[in-house]
């Protein structure tokens, strides 16, 4: 079945219909702590519909709203905040908040709660540190699914409407939203992240890197901001330093980009300088990497807890320029997994100088340093018009956004709501590609593409991409093994998503042997999006400002 296209106006309807069938408590504030804001879950959680107008004090007690008031107040002085907050007498909710301005042009605050109380219940059970770690494990997965599945609707109208013919206050009022959902995401990534880390989940894969080029192009990623501030980066390579060294990449460049990232935030004048080079201690060669800057600096006492987590500076720091305080924690946690480590020198108003160490080895005989496979390479469909599309998820508004994504590229687009639907769409009528949710009743993902791909008919062999919440690690793995030929997760990327379908209707549809199935490679990222590299592929630089912002 096909959907016809609906106005601004009613697309502005079915962003409010989606916060109201959030199953999460969703408000907003004003400066004085009252909501202006409620969706129907919040409502129920207070018991009440006439709250609008009203304060936290009319329903909680004292010692609970003062809690509130804090946290609302460091948001309305704009910082995001992740906290865990008593509301009532028996729920405890992870309460994520983010600064927003409101009609009028004031500042005002919007929330989404998640009640965690039955998994405290769990964790408080823990008798041991293994059993508590996978409970937060399972949590935090469960948690990136249902914050993913709502914003995949918030974020994927927000995109639609940005092409839409409006007016400058309403397209300002979109890239609000637009950017709310990734800094939401940002949050997010940065405590998946973490929880890897602590879980000891994430592995660390050295291969045959190029260093000197790619250092160059991640600099050059940061250039144009730092030109804003009227800042000068400049890079200086060793004159030993090797063209490749054998290394992770992609964790390396998820280090060095939070240093860079928060040299150009904490500096408001002067320069940015990056050495690289080589050196050898007891247990071998390493890279080292410094960066340095001309920055606020740091006393003794911010150094000693700036690797904590969630930990900044200071409070003033975070007001004034943002952030989880994860990033460097998480940088330190990531280089001494890499056999190195992290350290600062620093002193208040002289500026801050980062050294980042990383283990390598040097290249053996027969080791070959692969170069990035580009989304754009081999022929690929540039013209989408009459290409035919399955749509597969059990959720209407996911559906909604890739029918706005590509329908105003011409393509046609057909919806089933489960696995079951799909396969009798397919035996029925020609399709290019299909779109398919991963969980779904009556017949999910994975197995419908397991029947495709068993299928003696020419339909099996029809390119499919998984689109999901799920984004942990090994998800990846797990859908293209069982078939799929590529992955996408939501919240859903409309440059992201054409790319995947271009890379897999080039690899179903070449016929040629030597095309390999992506690799699935993680690139952490503010907006959520993860790209794919073919197996093996190695570069110090792509995708290097995604995960900037996240210090």
């Amino acid at each position: 079945m096909t959907s016809t296209p609906v106005s601004p106006r009613e697309r502005a309807d079915l962003l409010f219909e989606v916060f109201e069938a959030l199953p999460d408590p969703v408000f907003v504030k004003d400066n004085d702590h009252h909501w202006v804001y409620a969706n129907k879950a919040f409502k129920r959680l207070i018991g009440r519909d006439d709250i609008l107008g009203k304060g936290d004090e009319l329903f909680f007690p004292p010692e609970q709203v003062a809690v509130f008031h804090e946290h609302d107040r460091r948001v309305l002085d704009g910082q995001a905040t992740i906290n865990e907050e008593m509301v009532g007498e028996d729920m405890v909710a992870l309460t994520k908040k983010s600064p927003i301005r409101l009609p009028d042009g004031s500042p005002g605050l919007v929330a989404i709660l998640m009640d965690v109380t039955a998994y405290k219940r769990t964790e408080a059970k823990a008798a041991a540190a293994e059993a508590e770690s996978a409970a937060k494990s399972q949590f935090l997965a469960n948690m990136s699914h249902e914050i993913r599945t709502p914003l995949n609707g918030v974020l994927g109208m927000a995109q639609a409407l940005r092409q839409e013919d409006l007016t400058s206050s309403q397209r300002e009022k979109v890239e609000m939203m637009v950017e709310s959902g990734r800094t939401l995401m940002v949050v997010l990534n940065d405590i998946l992240d973490l929880s890897k880390i602590d879980a000891g989940k994430v592995t660390i894969d050295p291969v045959a890197t190029e260093i000197r080029e790619g250092l160059k192009r991640i600099i050059a990623l940061f250039r144009p901001k730092a030109a804003e501030k009227g800042l000068d980066i400049s890079l200086q390579l060793d004159l030993d330093l090797p063209t490749h060294l054998k290394f992770d990449p992609i964790r390396a460049r998820q280090c060095l980009t939070n240093l860079l990232s928060n040299a150009v935030k904490f500096t408001e004048a002067g320069e940015i300088r990056v050495l690289a080079r080589t050196r050898r201690d007891a247990d071998g060669l390493l890279l080292e990497l410094v960066v340095s800057d001309t920055g606020i600096g740091m006393s003794e006492e911010q150094i000693a807890r700036l690797f904590s987590d969630f930990t900044q500076a200071d409070e003033s720091t975070t007001r004034r320029f943002g952030g989880t305080g994860l990033g460097l924690s998480i940088s330190r946690k990531l280089a001494r997994l890499m056999g190195g480590d992290l350290s600062v020198e620093s002193r208040i108003g002289v500026g801050s100088t980062f050294r980042l160490t990383i283990a390598v080895s040097e290249l053996e005989a027969g080791d070959a340093a692969l170069t990035p496979v580009s989304d754009s390479a081999g022929p690929q469909p540039r013209e989408w018009v009459g290409r035919r599309v399955l749509v597969t998820d059990d959720n209407a508004i996911n559906r909604k956004v890739v029918q706005m994504f590509l329908k105003p590229l011409g393509v046609s687009v057909v919806e089933a709501e489960n696995g079951e639907q799909a396969l009798e769409r397919l035996a029925a009528e020609p399709f290019d590609i299909v779109l398919m949710d991963v969980h779904m009743p009556v017949m999910d993902g994975r197995e419908a593409v397991a029947r495709m791909r068993a299928s003696d008919a020419p339909w099996g062999r029809t390119p499919v991409i998984a689109l999901t919440a799920d984004a942990m690690d090994g998800d990846r793995e797990k859908y293209l093994s069982a078939g799929m030929d590529g992955y996408v997760a939501k919240p859903i990327a409309q440059t992201e998503l054409l790319a995947a379908m271009n890379h897999a209707l080039h690899l179903r549809r070449s016929g040629d042997p030597s095309v390999q199935p992506a690799r699935a490679v993680e690139r952490p990222g503010a907006s959520g999006g993860r790209k794919l590299l073919n197996a093996g592929a190695a570069d110090f630089a792509s995708g290097a400002a995604s995960h900037a912002g996240s210090a």
